[in-house]
């Protein structure tokens, strides 16, 4: 866990960081290994397990990612990694949550419902054209959870965990599972660590 004052202090230094964009309403952060490194070591201190190292992010330059989105979601999409791979999310400000479902991807990807939406907006996962098969998703979960998404690029998937957010916690989960935000609800921030395993 992360106290409020300590999230208060990541949020202050971290905005300060370079590599910043706008994709889709969502404001990222990308802070690089030697930009800030008494808060890099900070962070990885309390979430790095022992025989796993932390995955760099935008060819090897960024640690971690912080999304800062306002009355804006994140879509279906897997972060990929080696098997038994993790990643941890962070929420330093907000509030919302967080949505894995049943079914896994080997490789970074953002899923989009038809093929003609392939060639829009890819900046930073590959889009990619999938079902995952014809079971029609859980229409009551849908509109608690993720009406942002299109439902048809749900179809064949199950909610296995939702995460709802707690400011200054800790949230582990396996890379290459199928996630996206819960719907929007209102400002959140988060950071995003994505970790390999070596032993």
């Amino acid at each position: 866990m992360f106290s409020i004052d300590e999230c208060n202090y990541i949020l202050d230094r971290i905005q300060h960081c370079n590599i910043q964009y706008d994709v889709g309403g969502i404001y990222k952060y990308l802070p690089t290994f030697d930009e800030d490194p008494e808060l890099r070591d900070f962070v990885l201190s309390k979430t790095q397990k022992p025989g796993y190292t932390v995955d760099p992010l935008r060819h090897g330059e960024a640690w971690c990612i912080v999304q800062d989105s306002v009355n804006a979601a994140i879509d279906l999409h897997a972060d990929g990694g080696q098997p038994d791979s993790y990643q941890t999310l962070v929420p330093i400000y907000g509030q919302g949550t967080s949505v894995i479902y049943n079914s896994s991807w080997p490789t970074a990807a953002n899923f989009v419902a038809s093929k003609d939406a392939v060639s829009k907006d890819g900046k930073t996962f590959e889009k990619v054209y999938h079902r995952f098969g014809d079971e029609p998703f859980d229409l009551d979960q849908y509109h608690k959870y993720c009406s942002h998404i299109d439902y048809d690029i749900l179809s064949g998937l199950e909610i296995e965990t939702v995460y709802h957010w707690k400011v200054g916690d800790i949230f582990n989960f396996q890379r290459q599972k199928v996630h996206s935000s819960g719907k929007s609800i209102g400002r959140k921030i988060g950071i995003t660590l994505l970790f390999n395993k070596t032993v």
